[in-house]
């Protein structure tokens, strides 16, 4: 039996969605329907959010949300996989840009201080920084392109671990 290419906002009060699930689950198909071009290149705000957002669960209502350039009901269900699949795709290749490049193994005197506690602030952390600790200058920072963004703080990241590295080269640490 051939799959029906139907809309959106018809597979939502599909009778039998389970074909259409399998669909989601299980293509490959991806492709930029938003036009947005790379992530990378989108505003370091709105990719925060939508990291987030996705680490959460995909939600039909919140792609309308994120991207209202596209009316994601009236689309048919194979541009809908092909877009969602391009969410994770972009997704998957800046979550790996920032494990790789960004990430921080903490020392067991940090862990006893608990420097997990910063966890519960997620993202924020990481826009407080690029604000310099401005709350007047984080709406700046979300506007500003990600990949400046991501710039900036493997810059700040590189500063830290060299001065912790001399710190211990002189007995400071």
């Amino acid at each position: 039996m051939e799959l029906k290419d139907i809309f959106v906002k018809n597979y939502l009060f599909h009778p039998n969605r389970s074909e259409y699930d399998a669909l989601l689950q299980y293509s490959t198909a991806s492709k930029d329907i938003a036009n947005l071009g790379d992530l990378i290149n989108c505003e370091f705000g709105f990719v925060k959010q939508l990291q987030y957002s996705v680490s959460k669960g995909f939600n039909i209502d919140g792609l309308v949300e994120y991207f209202p350039q596209v009316n994601i009901y009236e689309l048919k269900f194979s541009q809908f996989v092909q877009l969602i699949n391009w969410i994770k795709n972009q997704l998957e290749f800046i979550n790996k840009l920032e494990s790789d490049n960004l990430s921080y193994q903490p020392d067991g005197k940090e862990e006893a201080a608990g420097i997990d506690d910063f966890n519960k602030f997620g993202y924020l952390v990481q826009i407080d920084s690029l604000a310099g600790g401005d709350i007047t200058k984080y709406e700046q920072v979300k506007k500003t392109k990600y990949m400046d963004c991501f710039t900036k703080l493997l810059m700040n990241k590189t500063t830290f671990d060299y001065t912790k590295r001399l710190n211990k080269l002189y007995g400071k640490v």
